[in-house]
């Protein structure tokens, strides 16, 4: 049961980004797009309504948080395994807090998925 629920929490940040790149890409696509001047650069963003970007930064912060808390199970996961030496442990420990969203899937692939011997 636990391992279950490490495989889910392993995969919800990833689901999140996915799934936000996807809605973002699905409604912006084919807009008209704005040109804003940034000092000497511009850029290019489509033009969005704040009925259309509410919902999408509600999503980005409820990724964002779910995204900090499997961090810290993980994070707690890893300096209770006994099959990691220090240097690993920091390792992931590392992975897990700046690239969550892949080396949560893979940290528990490799460490949580196979008990321990």
């Amino acid at each position: 049961m636990r391992r279950t629920l490490y495989g889910l929490l392993a995969f919800l940040p990833l689901i999140g980004v996915v799934g936000i790149a996807i809605s973002v890409v699905a409604t912006t696509f084919g807009r008209p797009v704005q040109v804003i001047a940034v000092g000497p650069a511009s850029i290019r963003v489509p033009a969005l309504s704040i009925d259309e970007l509410i919902p999408i930064a509600v999503a980005i912060c409820l990724t964002a948080f779910i995204q900090i808390g499997t961090s810290i199970a993980f994070i707690l996961h890893c300096q209770r395994d006994p099959r990691l030496a220090a240097g690993a442990r920091i390792c992931w420990m590392l992975l897990v807090l700046f690239v969550g969203s892949i080396a949560q899937p893979i940290y528990w692939a490799k460490y949580v998925r196979t008990p321990p011997p």
